[in-house]
């Protein structure tokens, strides 16, 4: 998988989320249609590796293979619908600390209770606005 991850940071990160969902980047539950079983799950993945090594987490507190797995299944499962700008955004979110500190160690209920908190913020934004509202409703149909 050849993406670099940190352009498409820098190209969208800037935007309000508001602008993030009506993005025409592809959603997570498009890229294994698109690209092959399994290729969502890596491509989490290796934003979960990056993540770790921007914040220069520890050798022997990162992630292992089974609890990136496991965190990449759980963002899919939470967060299907949102577009890849989106889960940049939400990385950014992660590392900037808006969702609460952490202390030098990645576990999965931490990225797990982020990743509620970021969906639940989208949710509102959402229902919060009539006409992305409909723009999802269409969307998804």
């Amino acid at each position: 998988m050849a993406a670099n991850y940190t352009r498409i940071i820098e190209h969208k990160g800037h935007l309000p989320q508001e602008e993030l969902i009506y993005s025409s980047a592809i959603r997570l539950c498009e890229i294994d249609k698109i690209y092959g079983k399994g290729v969502a799950k890596n491509f989490v993945i290796a934003y979960l590796i990056n993540f770790c090594d921007l914040l220069n987490i520890k050798e022997d507190a990162k992630l292992n293979e089974i609890q990136l797995s496991t965190c990449a299944l759980n963002i899919l499962m939470r967060c299907n619908g949102i577009t890849i700008s989106e889960l940049a955004d939400m990385i950014r979110k992660f590392s900037s600390g808006r969702y609460g500190q952490f202390y030098g160690q990645m576990d999965i209920m931490t990225i797990g209770e982020w990743t509620m908190v970021y969906m639940k913020d989208r949710g509102d934004i959402i229902l919060n606005n009539d006409q992305l509202t409909r723009f999802i409703l269409e969307r998804d149909k």
